[in-house]
């Protein structure tokens, strides 16, 4: 199998007419399913990570990583719903007329705050549960999103640094390796930092790389 990543992608009708795609629009799972084919390398977890993220910060520590859409904005509303199991729903505003939604599956009553991160700014919204309604066998819980200016990137970014000098290399000369390195080292440092995936690996791998690039900044 040839080694290097594809530009493009040729389909061929029965009439021999063509029609071809950017070979990077291909979704990863798209691109898995070629790479079983032999027809390109299987893809690194690295080429499919978000720019922009959602720390999720419970009452007891646990700390979770989602991917969000970039062009998603203020988060508008959280609330619970409960009937056999508990769900949180998360919606946050996006252009058009459809917000994003984001489902917390992880003691969803117990969540403390929620922050939207990009590599410009982080914002913080705080939890206080607001209103209880009850309908048939359902509850919901409301909650109030209090905007605060408490920084958690920032913690995180100090135990981040405590990381790489403790193994005496640079944010740059990590950045500088093979995916397949980076994946590896990324993973030691999600450990070392406390930080979970919600239920993607690229979401957590690509917010270490997004801090890695704004510290490989600072140091330069």
């Amino acid at each position: 199998m040839h080694n290097q990543k594809p530009q493009r992608l040729i389909i061929e009708y029965g009439d021999g007419s063509t029609k071809e795609a950017d070979f990077d629009k291909l979704g990863r799972a798209v691109q898995i399913e070629l790479s079983k084919l032999g027809l390109c390398p299987r893809p690194s977890p690295l080429d499919f990570i978000p720019r922009r993220y959602l720390l999720l910060k419970w009452e007891d520590g646990w700390q979770e990583v989602t991917g969000i859409e970039e062009d998603c904005g203020e988060l508008l509303r959280y609330y619970v719903i409960q009937r056999v199991e508990e769900a949180g729903r998360l919606v946050i505003e996006r252009p058009g007329d459809y917000p994003e939604l984001v489902i917390i599956r992880r003691r969803p009553r117990e969540l403390e705050k929620l922050v939207t991160i990009d590599d410009n700014s982080a914002k913080t919204c705080a939890l206080a549960q607001e209103s209880v309604t009850v309908e048939g066998g359902k509850t919901e819980y409301h909650y109030k999103l209090q905007k605060n200016d408490e920084n958690p990137v920032k913690e995180i970014m100090g135990l981040l640094k405590k990381v790489l000098q403790g193994n005496g290399i640079k944010a740059k000369e990590l950045l500088a390796k093979s995916d397949a390195q980076r994946v590896e080292d990324y993973e030691r440092i999600r450990k070392a930092i406390g930080l979970k995936a919600s239920e993607k690996e690229q979401d957590v791998l690509g917010i270490i790389q997004m801090m890695l690039q704004i510290l490989a900044k600072e140091q330069e």
